[in-house]
């Protein structure tokens, strides 16, 4: 089983296998008290992990965040914890709105798997 996820994740960054577009993507963000979360987009992949029909498993796949929007996030997290000016922090949220707009694709990698979880299951790190 390990092959054939291996080669699910190479066709998802390789644009070979789709991701649903029936169901709404998540998002799991890794909190940390000294600095911004870490957020990913979670997504099912469009593609079955066993040939036995009667076997319906699912697997999740993670996009991390682009690495200027991150950059971003972190200012907007150093200003709100160093006692920044409200205009600041604002000035910064509006630059991080500019940096992804309202298209996924801006704001994470979708070049690259992250890591992938199999029905729920604990993420496995690519």
């Amino acid at each position: 089983m390990e092959n054939r996820i291996n080669k699910i994740i190479e066709g998802v960054n390789a644009g070979e296998i789709r991701l649903k577009d029936d169901i709404d993507p998540g998002f799991k963000a890794f909190e940390y008290t000294d600095g911004p979360d870490d957020l990913y987009i979670v997504h099912y992949a469009d593609a079955k992990i066993s040939d036995d029909a009667d076997e319906e498993r699912s697997i999740k796949v993670l996009f991390s965040e682009r690495t200027h929007v991150k950059e971003i996030r972190k200012k907007i997290y150093n200003a709100e914890n160093s006692g920044a000016k409200y205009e600041k922090i604002v000035a910064l949220e509006a630059e991080l709105l500019d940096a992804f707009g309202n298209e996924y694709g801006d704001q994470f990698d979708y070049d690259q798997v992250a890591g992938y979880q199999i029905d729920g299951g604990e993420i496995v790190w690519c």
